[in-house]
């Protein structure tokens, strides 16, 4: 228990909410954005280019902010998949019918 504890504590990962066995209901997974469009902006713009400057620059903010939720998104995925293999590829044949 304590290395997938570990594993799912350490760096920036923060996926210990959605392992840990005293939860009472099932977490729901974070899943990747859609990256923001013209529309996300304004809504009658369709595409980047009929943007005002400033307008860019707040489509910038935002997708700066796509790209960094997603980046978090994949490493904690990736963390699960991980703690998964592991639990996988380390428990006792003996225990599967429990799990």
């Amino acid at each position: 228990m304590f290395v997938v504890e570990t594993m799912a504590s350490t760096s920036k990962r923060d996926i210990w909410k959605f392992i840990d066995p005293s939860l009472h209901a099932k977490p729901t997974l974070p899943t990747l954005a859609d990256p923001p469009t013209a529309t996300s902006v304004v809504a009658k713009k369709t595409t980047l280019v009929q943007l005002t400057a400033n307008k860019r620059d707040i489509y910038e903010l935002l997708y700066q902010a796509y790209k960094d939720d997603n980046l978090r998104i994949s490493t904690q995925l990736e963390a699960l998949g991980k703690i998964q293999d592991y639990i996988i590829n380390n428990i006792s044949i003996d225990n599967i019918k429990i799990i």
